[in-house]
């Protein structure tokens, strides 16, 4: 159980801008909206250096529940084309 969490954790932060582009909001705004200026957040985004706290902000700031279906679905999909992709449900 917490492997699986700690992998789902890694996947939610390896898609952050999957995430983002799904929920319609503007990169600019959500840097707004976490506080952060354009170098750290694109940094944080391609190093994929997000802190537990970051990442919860983060979805609650692009309303991520209600783009979980949709997005964790197409996460799965390409999960099963790439064995390199950690996979989200085992």
């Amino acid at each position: 159980m917490l492997i699986e969490t700690v992998k789902n954790y890694q996947t939610i932060t390896h898609n952050i801008d999957k995430l983002i582009k799904a929920s319609g909001y503007k990169i600019s705004w959500v840097e707004e909206q976490m506080g952060m200026d354009r170098v750290s957040f694109y940094n944080k985004r391609k190093k994929n250096k997000f802190t537990a706290e970051e990442v919860e902000r983060l979805l609650t700031i692009i309303r991520a529940d209600e783009l979980e279906d949709k997005v964790l679905g197409e996460m799965s999909l390409e999960a099963e084309g790439d064995p390199e992709t950690i996979r989200l449900f085992g």
